[in-house]
């Protein structure tokens, strides 16, 4: 009579795993096939000098390296591998050096701790879409509150869009001035 039981155990525990199994391969075959497959034949037509404005009864030809040869010594590939090296470490120093700072301070106060903790995670509550759009409003070249400061200071304004000198600023400022409280997700659990 034990053995019987264990054997209807057994029996509803696989059925059980071939229901979850069931259930959960339709997702998987629509991910592999929305993600695998448009990686591999990325992959395989890196090799080759395949075009798709050309004709397809043309084809392609195996080519090897030459297209990563052509983009490693695109002068245009190496500033950008560059800006993303220097803008991932300037980031990551600035936010960890001003969210530590901040932690700091926030911990030596005596009173107002929880106060100024809430009051500097806020901006965690705010979607990023939300922060960008605020940026791009502050920094708009006609109407932004950067701007018309500047100009009533009667200092040159700028279009911080499209000014070269002052885009990759404007990157680094955006992204690091909403990561950069990284440090108080530590200090506001205790």
């Amino acid at each position: 009579m034990k053995r019987n039981v264990n054997t209807k155990l057994r029996s509803a525990d696989a059925q059980t795993k071939r229901f979850g199994l069931g259930m959960l391969s339709p997702t998987v075959v629509i991910l592999l096939i929305m993600t695998a497959y448009p990686l591999f034949f990325t992959l395989v037509y890196s090799f080759t000098d395949y075009n798709l404005l050309r004709s397809l009864k043309k084809g392609s030809h195996f080519i090897a390296l030459q297209n990563y040869t052509k983009l490693l010594s695109d002068p245009y590939f190496q500033q950008s591998i560059l800006n993303t090296v220097k803008f991932t470490i300037l980031a990551v120093i600035f936010e960890m050096f001003i969210g530590l700072v901040m932690a700091l301070f926030v911990n030596s106060l005596k009173r107002g701790q929880k106060t100024m903790r809430t009051l500097l995670l806020l901006p965690y509550l705010l979607p990023t879409v939300t922060v960008a759009l605020s940026w791009r409003m502050m920094l708009s070249p006609n109407y932004g509150i950067v701007n018309q400061v500047l100009q009533a200071l009667h200092l040159p304004v700028y279009n911080w869009f499209s000014d070269i000198h002052t885009a990759f600023g404007k990157k680094f400022f955006h992204k690091s001035a909403y990561f950069r409280l990284n440090a108080f997700k530590v200090t506001a659990v205790h």
